[in-house]
C-alpha cells in the first residue's frame, strides 16, 4: 500500500518524524512571512500539520467518502478560511 507509512501504527514514529521535520520547516517560514513569535508560529504549524494528516488518514481509511477533488476544497477552504468560512461560507462573523 502506498500510504502504509500514514495508515498503519507500526510505522508511527515514521509519521511522527516526518511530522516532526515538516513542523519544522513550516514553523520558520510561517514566522518569517507572518513576523510570528517561534512559540505562536510552531502552534499554528503543528495545528495545520496535524489536521491536514488527520484529514488525509480519514481519505484514504474510505471514512469521507469524497473524491479527491472534494478533499482538496476542503482542506484549501478549512486553511485558508477555517470552519466558520468551512460550515457557513456566506455568513461573516
Amino acid at each position: 500500500m502506498r500510504y502504509t507509512i500514514l495508515l498503519n501504527d507500526d510505522y508511527s514514529f515514521l509519521s511522527r518524524k516526518i511530522h516532526a521535520a515538516v513542523v519544522a520547516g513550516l514553523t520558520t517560514t510561517i514566522q518569517t512571512n507572518y513576523h510570528l513569535s517561534a512559540i505562536d508560529a510552531k502552534v499554528c504549524s503543528s495545528f495545520l500539520i496535524h489536521n491536514n494528516l488527520t484529514f488525509f488518514r480519514l481519505y484514504f481509511n474510505g471514512d469521507l467518502g469524497l473524491s479527491l477533488a472534494e478533499l482538496k476544497q476542503r482542506l484549501v477552504s478549512l486553511n485558508t478560511y477555517g470552519i466558520h468560512q468551512f460550515f457557513y461560507p456566506n455568513q461573516s462573523l
